[in-house]
This record gives C-alpha cells, sequence and structure tokens, in this order.
C-alpha cells in the first residue's frame, strides 16, 4: 500500500507542477482560454501531439533531431498544431514563440540535469 502510494505521489506532483507552471506561463504571455478544462485539454493534447512528432522525426530525421534548434522547431510546431485544433484556447504568434523558448529552455536544463546524474 505505502509503494502504490509513493508511485501516485511521484506521478501527480510533477505533472501537477508542469501544469501549474504552464498556466502561470500562460496566464504570463496573455493566452486567452475559456475555462481551466479546456487548457488541461490543451495540454494533454500538447504533450500527445509533441511525443508522436519527436518520435517521427527521430525515425526520419535522427541526425538533427538532437539539436536544440530542432527541439525549439518541434516544440514551437507542436504548439502551432495544437492551437489550430482548439477554438477555446487563442495563442498569439508572439505568445506562441515565446512559449516554445521557454518550453525548449526548460528541456535543455532538464537534459542537463539528467546527464549531470550520469
Amino acid at each position: 500500500m505505502k509503494t502504490q502510494l509513493a508511485v501516485i505521489l511521484f506521478t501527480i506532483v510533477p505533472l501537477g507542477g508542469i501544469i501549474l507552471a504552464t498556466l502561470g506561463l500562460f496566464k504570463l504571455v496573455g493566452v486567452e482560454y475559456k475555462n481551466n478544462l479546456s487548457l488541461f485539454l490543451f495540454l494533454l493534447v500538447y504533450l500527445f501531439i509533441e511525443f508522436i512528432m519527436d518520435n517521427l522525426l527521430e525515425v526520419l530525421v535522427s541526425k538533427w533531431n538532437n539539436t536544440y534548434w530542432m527541439n525549439f522547431l518541434r516544440v514551437l510546431l507542436a504548439m502551432f498544431v495544437t492551437d489550430q485544433l482548439f477554438d477555446s484556447i487563442l495563442i498569439s504568434p508572439v505568445a506562441l514563440l515565446l512559449i516554445a523558448i521557454v518550453f525548449t529552455i526548460v528541456e535543455y536544463i532538464l537534459d542537463q540535469l539528467d546527464d549531470d546524474e550520469d
């Protein structure tokens, strides 16, 4: 029972932190959305689309996949596609670029932390 609780906590707490940080970032750059549920669904769809794009790019262009420009383009494209799918969320082009830059920087920092542990 204790291990199940630990697994749930180690899954939900980081996911909640990611969602809250993204909510704060969206408010900071002026993203307009109708309700919190639409924003939550937007994030889930974005993560799914980025996962698919990451795997496709890994197969198609494995030579350039690990560059940070490619990561930026992947995040930007996934965010743009997700924005086009949702009518309840409005992201301006400037906000889209800022969010993609922040997400790319966070991914870079997490990669550096992961490399330091090895």
